[in-house]
């Protein structure tokens, strides 16, 4: 399915309320993100077992704000694994999305 222009590829989150998740987001993402890997319309994050109630939370909110992703979380014993997937026409917003999601990493 393409992306087209009456199709919402946004993220409906005001911005005062951006700045303390991309905060809380890179937390998480720096003590905890242990693999990630971008490819095309897709960001797969794999993370830490202590980060994965934390990281529940944070996708349940994310799925109500950008409507147009999907999120698929799943835990295992050693951690759980982010899958994030644009629609067909959003790799600019998935990339700008993996910026933010892996800034933390950029200050080590």
């Amino acid at each position: 399915m393409r992306a087209s222009a009456s199709d919402s590829i946004a993220c409906i989150l005001g911005l005062e309320a951006l700045g303390p998740r991309m905060s809380v987001i890179r937390q998480l993402t720096y003590h905890h993100l242990e693999k990630h890997e971008l490819n095309g319309r897709t960001l797969l994050l794999r993370y830490r077992l202590a980060a994965c109630p934390e990281l529940s939370r944070i996708v349940e909110i994310e799925r109500s704000c950008c409507a147009f992703l999907r999120f698929r979380l799943e835990q295992d014993a050693e951690g759980c694994e982010l899958t994030i997937t644009a629609p067909e026409g959003a790799e600019d917003a998935m990339r700008w999305l993996s910026a933010r999601f892996l800034a933390a990493l950029e200050d080590e």
